[in-house]
């Protein structure tokens, strides 16, 4: 798949926030130094998700289906350790038979990182 990657923090904290559609095979990438707890909030949402979790290279949970917030809910959390996360539409996880424990390869292209 080809994804967007959140180089910094301003494209960490608005990720996908504000955007109606999200191609299939589209998502978004945040790469992190090191594992630890990373918490990711639905704020802006207006498409579900899938959100995948991965540490050293393999994907440790998949959140499927986190549902963008109505306006007058809080936005959803969702919490594990990871050092990649990567976010797709709802639902390619389970058509692409994405699974936990299976290896996630990554190529930066256009990138020092």
């Amino acid at each position: 798949i080809t994804v967007d990657v959140a180089r910094t923090a301003l494209e960490e904290e608005w990720g996908l926030g504000g955007r109606s559609s999200l191609p299939k095979g589209g998502g978004m990438l945040f790469p992190f130094d090191a594992a630890e707890r990373r918490i990711f909030w639905m704020k802006g949402m207006l498409i579900p998700l899938d959100i995948l979790w991965i540490r050293e290279g393999k994907i440790m949970a998949i959140d499927a289906n986190v549902a963008p917030p109505r306006s007058h809910e809080t936005p959803a959390i969702v919490s594990h350790v990871a050092d990649l996360v990567l976010e797709v539409p709802a639902g390619f996880a389970l058509e692409m038979g994405i699974s936990v424990g299976q290896t996630v390869r990554v190529r930066y292209e256009g990138s020092s990182r």
